[in-house]
């Protein structure tokens, strides 16, 4: 009989995601509920996004957070940036035609 391993989320690995956000980003993360436990506010309605995001999400995480425009600013890591400097590469391409 063959061994099969199923793979975990911790097998899948994970990258650390950090965020700043302005008070209409932190409005907009407010409404996605499954952001609940990375979303960080401060006193004055600004914020940030802090937790571990699996890799196979980057994508995911990488058009979301395109869709916040200038009220976020990714920090970390090297990894989401590629993801959101890859995908807005696509996007350009996409509209240069």
């Amino acid at each position: 009989m063959e061994n099969r391993q199923i793979k975990t989320f911790e097998d899948q690995g994970t990258v650390h995601l950090f965020a700043e956000l302005t008070t209409e980003g932190v409005q907009a993360c407010e409404a996605e509920l499954w952001l609940a436990s990375m979303l960080h506010i401060r006193q004055d309605g600004s914020g940030w996004l802090e937790g571990k995001v699996a890799r196979r999400d980057i994508l995911f995480f990488a058009k979301f957070l395109i869709g916040l425009g200038k009220e976020v600013t990714v920090q970390h890591s090297p990894e989401m940036l590629d993801g959101i400097k890859t995908y807005l590469a696509e996007l350009i391409n996409i509209y240069s035609q």
